[in-house]
């Protein structure tokens, strides 16, 4: 977790720690910020929102698609910021709102050790879109904290997989598993979908 046996869940900077895990809209003249859509307040686990938001269109409305490592999938509405949908992707066990007991002051949950499905995981690199359907390569792999400072993971033990959302309501089109974690982004060529998987194999899915 952030921070150390001191300042468990990240208590050396108490509050929701504004514009980290966050998308920021800024004025391309001035760059000045119009809006900032903070998806994940107090961030206790290192999950970054870290992928390249996608732009795109649904109807006549402009979209911005982005993930990361929370292990969601969100369009937010690029002339408001307002999250139009939010899909979950890959694996959760339940830890999912430990930054909000941070939040309310509670540092010393949940106790030791724990074991997140995430860190490294969820959405580790970028997605492609096409055709009204946005494609996320997706890690999954357990990261067991023994204590605030020490975390063990087994990468190899890791699974993924590839998960195609349709881009107007966020729903699942389809999902292929995969035995390895995809850390090679996801690319579209005609009807096909690739990416790479930690063993070192090219996936094609359609």
């Amino acid at each position: 977790m952030a921070g150390d046996e001191q300042v468990p869940l990240g208590s050396s900077r108490p509050g929701p720690n504004p514009q980290t895990n966050a998308l920021v809209k800024l004025n391309r003249n001035d760059g000045k910020m119009i809006w900032a859509r903070q998806v994940l307040p107090h961030d206790v686990y290192d999950w970054d929102l870290q992928l390249p938001p996608i732009l795109t269109k649904e109807g006549s409305r402009d979209l911005v698609l982005v993930a990361g490592k929370q292990g969601y999938v969100y369009a937010i509405d690029a002339g408001s910021g307002a999250i139009t949908w939010k899909t979950s992707v890959g694996h959760h066990n339940g830890h999912d709102h430990d930054n909000e007991l941070a939040l309310k002051g509670e540092y010393n949950n949940p106790k030791h050790p724990v074991t997140c499905c995430r860190r490294p995981r969820g959405v580790e690199t970028q997605m492609a879109l096409a055709d009204g359907v946005v494609y996320a390569p997706i890690v999954n792999i357990a990261s067991v904290f023994k204590t605030q400072e020490k975390l063990s993971l087994d990468i190899p033990k890791g699974t993924g997989a590839m998960v195609a959302l349709n881009v107007s309501d966020g729903s699942l089109k389809w999902q292929r598993d995969l035995p390895q974690p995809a850390y090679g982004a996801a690319t579209v060529s005609n009807d096909l979908v690739f990416t790479t998987t930690f063993e070192g194999k090219v996936i094609a899915s359609t």
